[in-house]
């Protein structure tokens, strides 16, 4: 009987820590998995058809060849996928619940600071990020699938 209680005590121990575990693993996981370089691979406008962008040498006009520098210090920087120079956006971000705001208003882009994105996890290496709302018609709201390079 002491041996059946022991068991049962121990088996409720460890389940109970692994969701706890399992919860700060994901948490982390989460906010640590957006430093990094992230090449667009898929991008849309609104409700437009998605464009593929991970091919340079067949490019869509209306597609979106970034690749995004995200860093630990809350700054990122935008490159041209293609040809690897930098686009001249940059700025700074937070992230929380599953929100990421990007600010690029310090390229004299005011109507373009706290742009927030859904984030989402779709699997080793690859996050989709949409934009909550159209900031301008310059800048509808736009959807991007990117993968860790």
């Amino acid at each position: 009987m002491k041996k059946i209680t022991f068991l049962l005590l121990i088996t409720l121990f460890a389940i109970s820590c692994s969701d706890d575990d399992k919860a700060a693993a994901d948490e982390n996981f989460k906010y640590q998995d957006l430093f990094g370089r992230w090449k667009v691979i898929n991008s849309s406008y609104a409700e437009n058809a998605n464009i593929n962008t991970s091919d340079c040498m067949v490019q869509n006009e209306q597609g979106i060849y970034w690749t995004f520098l995200i860093d630990i210090n809350g700054e990122f920087k935008i490159i041209e996928t293609c040809t690897n120079n930098a686009t001249g956006l940059k700025g700074t971000y937070k992230y929380s619940d599953d929100i990421l705001t990007l600010d690029f208003s310090g390229n004299g882009l005011d109507q373009l600071d706290d742009i927030h994105f859904q984030v989402q996890n779709d699997g080793k290496d690859k996050l989709s990020f949409k934009m909550e709302e159209e900031v301008s018609t310059d800048w509808p709201r736009i959807y991007f699938n990117v993968e860790r390079q």
